[in-house]
């Protein structure tokens, strides 16, 4: 017993409305989950170059200040900028990671023991080298952990800077 031929062509007429409205749900689910899958890669390319901007700020930052007290240790009457360095500190810690804003913490607390250190007075250059380790250390752990931060997969550790080390014969007088 077959169906009859005007059976045959509801049924089928059927099958095709069943099947656009199919493909119409299914054209429609994928519009859906591109849209969901383009706004979460803008919003995760707006946040890395928010954190690329806060800890650049930070390092930035960290340049002037270490700068002015450089100059401090000998003698000059140091122009910080220390609102500056806080609100490039809070840009940190409002949207890196918590490593990123653990080592900024800690590059914050050797920035205030050096500053403290340099403030009493004038310093000779060998104090200067061992006050300066622990804060370029810090910095350099911030950098490489902003770094990491920005790009797991290429970032490898890195020392800041290129000043020869104290031991170096550049620094010993004739």
């Amino acid at each position: 017993m077959g169906l009859a031929s005007g059976e045959a062509g509801r049924h089928h007429e059927h099958m095709q409305s069943l099947l656009a409205l199919a493909t119409g749900a299914l054209t429609l689910v994928g519009v859906l989950v591109g849209g969901w899958l383009e706004s979460r890669k803008d919003k995760g390319n707006w946040v890395r170059d928010e954190q690329l901007k806060a800890c650049s700020r930070l390092n930035d930052e960290y340049s002037v200040v270490y700068g002015a007290l450089s100059l401090a240790r000998r003698g000059s009457t140091p122009k910080l900028d220390w609102d500056a360095w806080n609100q490039a500190l809070s840009a940190v810690s409002l949207i890196c990671n918590a490593s990123v804003v653990h080592s900024a913490t800690v590059l914050d607390a050797r920035m205030w023991r050096m500053s403290a250190a340099i403030l009493e007075g004038p310093m000779s250059l060998p104090g200067w080298v061992e006050l300066r380790k622990p804060l370029e250390e810090a910095r350099d752990n911030f950098v490489n952990l902003a770094r990491r931060q920005l790009n797991p997969e290429r970032a490898q550790p890195i020392k800041v800077g290129g000043r020869p080390d104290e031991w170096d014969k550049m620094w010993r007088k004739p």
